[in-house]
């Protein structure tokens, strides 16, 4: 595994949904971590990988000493809204935007090769009504499945 897996995994989902969006209007504002201030339209990669699950795949021993390697499934959270005049507007650009995303995924499950598989996930959608307009939200990500191979001294 490498170090910087968990860091170069956010960052690649990061990519994808760029290029996923590129060319959306209205174009969302996209970023590890989020704006400053709240966007209208604004897809978040979350910072920080989350849901963590190690399980053992191998194990053996050899000359007294036990080794093996792990499986890891993480999460990179991806949160997505829109806040338009209308409702059907909101819900129809974010629901589309998803769709995007989970495209880009699809197209390489390997997350440019970081990954043994790559899939989009969605956990919770909802809309809210927020002054004189309407916000739509999906909140999801890309669950990612890893292997963690031991150190060899």
């Amino acid at each position: 595994m490498d170090a910087n897996l968990f860091s170069k995994c956010i960052e690649r989902v990061e990519q994808d949904v760029k290029a996923a969006l590129a060319d959306m209007e209205p174009h969302p504002y996209i970023s590890i971590g989020g704006a400053k201030t709240q966007q209208p339209f604004e897809v978040l990669v979350r910072e920080i990988a989350t849901d963590y699950s190690i399980e053992d795949v191998v194990t053996n021993t050899y000359m007294g000493a036990s080794r093996g390697g792990y499986s890891i499934v993480f999460s990179v959270g991806v949160e997505l809204w829109a806040k338009t005049a209308d409702l059907v507007k909101s819900t129809a650009t974010t629901q589309e935007w998803m769709a995007r995303i989970m495209s880009s995924i699809a197209s390489d499950k390997t997350l440019g090769g970081l990954c043994d598989h790559a899939q989009p996930f969605i956990s919770s959608v909802g809309t809210a009504p927020s002054g004189n307009s309407y916000m739509a939200s999906i909140e999801g990500g890309v669950r990612i499945k890893a292997a963690i191979d031991p150190v060899i001294d």
